[in-house]
């Protein structure tokens, strides 16, 4: 019989089927069952309280200490305004400090620039050396609740003024203040789902790691400095195409035992290694130091290796400094490096950074190696690219004409900037449009700058639906936005488009700043966010290619009448069944097409995508495919693989496949999804429909001990409804009794 939405369901009492199942396989009752409360199982749910917090560091560098000391007591100098966890704030500098109180002593203070809540905060500012130490002067964390009533608070003796002068914070009349604060998100309440099956984050740059440490398979080696390092030709070809020609190509050094690489030091080439085998820096390159940085540069360029060398690059340019950013340049110049390039320009064009740049050691080397630069650094102005990440696209869709929402702010050419996104545009002339605006946050004197605001796809790219020309306009404090109000068509934002990834929004923005021949005297404002865009992961890309082009391959499976190639140091790195098989004492060299039974061929090729790429490697979900994927991943030891499996049917859980997924659980020892099918076919609800299918004939026949703890559950649940009915039939007499 068909239920309709508004059809109601007659449901046999459970007793009816338990006293069939129970006469089909004898109704064993077990006395080792856990006792239940008041004649029923206590229903189990679990909720977590979450409370997150958003952490950064803001800089602030105050020029020209010698002309702000005795500015007088309670005058400040300020950051920029910068925002942590959603809110804006600044550091304010009072070198002569805040009262008569501080005599002798400079204070600073952390200053809450919003107007609307309260802010619970834990914060602390110290002196940032010219090594890039912290002082001791105070290094103890303040935890305070910011409010418009209560919107600074600090160190009021921040430090003595007598010991800076001489004292190493002090470099070229020059102070630099680190802000660490940590802002605290409101608490909140997440449900917890009991019987969900966990499935762990992706091991596949560990299982990487450990084969480049262990060697095991390896197939080429390396002399650097004298160190021998041992690798995998298939891994490295598909990681850089230069050791793709050198490995596979006519450059290839096939008869040769060692291939020497000659001016590299050792520890570049093993940090090399370590990022095309896992996609990340070692541990060793996590201080970011410039030397250390500028050689890793120069090793991913000189290999193409183009990710690493864009990491390279937006580390570098986190750390330029009056001392680092000659060499820097230099170095982005010779490798083509153009964001970094044009970083270092923006810091050697800001204000009051030039003449110290001039004196620093690298200078001379930055004007013989590199002389047209210091034209372009005084001619072409100041460039900026900010990009603003509107996350939640379709919430915001409908927001209201006029409504809309600010990226941070973000600092160009010494002045401030945000971008404005309005979905559903500006004003009433804006129909079907979305409106984008680009604001000059500053109150001081009018600027002129070039901008172009685009949309980003999803490959980092410009896209077409949006892309603007470069325009002009100048800022001031009356006139201080500059809007697109047909900036993209709404039509062509839809859920599968470009543009979209994960239903976010990617604005870029790019500013020039066109300075002039004049003087600055306000202090540069550190830029917020990376300098340099850096794509993302690519690691299982590179290996979903060698799977498919088979290039370096040395084994083949036969599957079902189908032949498979792949690569015996990728299997053995993420299967310890094919490591016993292919590297092991099972190993098996000598055949030169490995049969393997009792596996389809669609689920083995599924199985060896996952193996190279670490993801889902089915398209939908179908229950009695994943069920075979699950039995290939345990027969494999793919773990990671199995809960993912376990996690799609526990998903997929209904009335025609519970006893058969059950099944499937118990033979395969997959606790979770075990749990998962028992409470399922336990209801009430349920519990008929399943009874009455084929799948559970299977079950009680393969499966009794299974079968009878299911009857056991529906025999407590029913007997604390019976308690229950009996309970209320006694009120009801009693009420009765009484009328």
């Amino acid at each position: 019989m068909d239920i309709g939405p508004h059809s109601s369901q007659l449901i046999a009492p459970p007793s009816l089927y338990l006293a069939a199942a129970a006469a089909a396989m004898g109704d064993h009752r077990d006395p080792a069952f856990p006792a239940v409360v008041g004649g029923c199982r206590l229903p189990k749910t679990s909720s977590v309280s979450v409370t997150e917090s958003v952490t950064a560091v803001h800089d602030f560098k105050v020029t020209g200490y010698s002309l702000i000391e005795g500015l007088g007591i309670g005058r400040y100098v300020s950051s920029s305004t910068f925002t942590v966890g959603g809110v804006d704030w600044a550091v304010r500098f009072y070198p002569d400090g805040s009262t008569v109180t501080c005599l002798g002593n400079a204070s600073a203070f952390l200053y809450y620039c919003g107007r609307e809540k309260e802010v619970r905060t834990r914060f602390t500012l110290n002196l940032l050396g010219k090594d890039g130490k912290l002082s001791q002067v105070t290094n103890s964390y303040m935890k305070h609740t910011f409010s418009p009533a209560s919107d600074n608070w600090g160190f009021i003796k921040f430090a003595e003024k007598s010991k800076l002068q001489s004292s190493p914070f002090l470099h070229n009349d020059c102070l630099t203040i680190r802000c660490l604060l940590t802002v605290v998100r409101e608490s909140h309440t997440k449900d917890v789902e009991v019987n969900s099956v966990v499935v762990p984050p992706s091991n596949l740059h560990t299982d990487f790691e450990n084969m480049l440490n262990d060697g095991e398979g390896s197939d080429v080696t390396f002399t650097v400095g004298g160190q021998l390092f041992h690798a995998h030709r298939c891994v490295l070809a598909y990681r850089s195409p230069v050791f793709k020609a050198e490995l596979f190509g006519p450059m290839k050094e096939n008869g040769t035992q060692c291939i020497k690489i000659d001016d590299m030091e050792p520890e570049v080439f093993e940090s090399l290694l370590h990022f095309i085998y896992t996609d990340k820096l070692p541990d060793s390159c996590k201080d970011g130091k410039t030397a250390a940085m500028q050689h890793l540069l120069v090793a991913a360029d000189r290999y193409g290796v183009d990710r690493l060398r864009l990491i390279c690059e937006r580390r570098l340019s986190e750390t330029i400094d009056v001392e680092t950013v000659a060499t820097t340049l230099v170095l982005a110049e010779q490798h083509h490096c153009s964001q970094l390039r044009q970083a270092c320009i923006g810091f050697v064009a800001s204000p009051n950074m030039l003449g110290p740049v001039i004196e620093s050691d690298g200078f001379k080397h930055l004007v013989e190696s590199c002389p047209l630069i210091m034209k372009e650094i005084l001619s072409k102005g100041i460039t900026g690219t900010h990009d603003f990440e509107v996350v939640g696209y379709s919430l915001i869709d409908g927001f209201g004409v006029g409504k809309c929402v600010c990226s941070g702010v973000f600092s160009v050419g010494g002045h401030d900037w945000k971008v404005a996104f309005y979905p559903d545009g500006h004003d009433g002339d804006c129909a079907g449009y979305a409106s984008a605006c680009l604001s000059y946050c500053g109150k001081e004197r009018r600027v002129r700058a070039k901008y172009s605001l685009s949309l980003v796809d999803r490959n980092g790219r410009a896209s077409p639906l949006a892309g603007d020309t470069l325009r002009s306009h100048y800022f001031a404090p009356t006139s201080h936005r500059a809007y697109l109000l047909k900036f993209v068509e709404k039509s062509k934002l839809p859920p599968s488009s470009s543009c979209l990834d994960n239903d976010t929004l990617t604005i870029r923005c790019v500013v020039t700043v066109v300075t002039g021949p004049h003087v600055e005297n306000v202090a540069p404002a550190k830029k917020k966010g990376p300098l340099v865009t850096v794509p993302p992961p690519s690691l299982h890309e590179h290996l979903a290619r060698m799977l498919r082009d088979g290039r370096g391959s040395d084994v083949a499976f036969r599957v079902g009448g189908r032949v498979f190639r792949a690569h015996r140091c990728v299997l053995a790195a993420r299967s310890p069944v094919f490591d016993a098989e292919l590297l092991g004492p099972m190993m098996e060299n000598t055949v030169p097409c490995i049969e393997i039974d009792g596996v389809e061929p669609t689920v083995f090729e599924a199985l060896l995508r996952f193996i190279y790429m670490d993801t889902w490697p089915i398209a939908g979900v179908e229950v009695a495919a994943t069920g075979h994927l699950l039995a290939a991943a345990d027969r494999y030891g793919l773990e990671r693989l199995r809960l993912m499996c376990e996690e799609k049917l526990h998903e997929s859980i209904d009335v025609d496949n519970a006893a058969d997924v059950l099944a499937l659980a118990e033979r395969h020892h997959c606790s979770q999804l075990r749990d998962a099918c028992v409470a399922f076919i336990a209801s009430p609800s349920t519990l008929g429909p399943v009874l009455a299918s084929n799948g559970f004939k299977d079950l009680m026949a393969s499966c009794s001990s299974v079968t009878k703890e299911i009857l056991h559950k529906v025999s407590e649940l029913w007997s604390g409804h019976s308690n229950r009915n009996s309970t209320k039939t006694r009120r009801k007499a009693k009420q009765n009794k009484r009328k």
